[in-house]
C-alpha cells in the first residue's frame, strides 16, 4: 500500500490537523485538573473562543489551560478569552 502524502496532506488538512491536536491538548489540561462535574462551558462567537467556568471551579483557568485556549483561538483566527462567574 503507498501512501500518498505529498497528494494528500494539503495546508487545509495541515490546519485541521493543528486545530484537532490542540483542541485534545486543551481538553486534557481541563479534564487533569477537575473531577467529576465541571459546569464549564465552551463556546465559539465570531471573534472568540470562549471558556465559561463557575467561580467554584476558578482554579482550572490557569496559566496553562489560558495559553491552549490561545493558542487553539489562534488557529480559528479568534481571540481565547475565560469567563469567571
Amino acid at each position: 500500500m503507498s501512501l500518498c502524502w505529498r497528494g494528500c496532506w494539503t495546508r487545509k488538512n495541515e490546519r485541521r490537523a493543528l486545530r484537532l491536536g490542540l483542541a485534545w491538548r486543551f481538553a486534557f489540561s481541563l479534564s487533569s485538573a477537575a473531577a467529576g462535574n465541571w459546569g464549564i462551558r465552551l463556546r465559539m462567537t465570531p471573534g472568540k473562543i470562549v471558556l465559561e467556568v463557575p467561580a467554584r471551579r476558578e482554579a482550572i483557568a490557569g496559566e496553562p489551560v489560558q495559553k491552549r485556549l490561545g493558542a487553539l483561538a489562534e488557529t480559528f483566527d479568534r481571540r481565547g478569552e475565560i469567563l469567571v462567574g
